[in-house]
């Protein structure tokens, strides 16, 4: 089993985040998915490029 870790990034919405409705934008949570994998994906293989999709 793995051990705790701390989150790849931690994010504070704001209101911009948000649309009229007062929902956060899909594409928003999207980005910071893609995100918090590329960080990760650099974490773990320590290379200088590569392509999330």
């Amino acid at each position: 089993m793995k051990s705790y870790r701390d989150p790849a990034i931690r994010i504070t919405l704001l209101p911009r985040d948000t649309n009229s409705q007062g929902t956060v934008f899909g594409g928003i949570i999207l980005s910071y998915i893609d995100m918090a994998g590329a960080i990760e994906a650099h974490r773990r293989t320590h290379m200088p490029r590569f392509v999330t999709v």
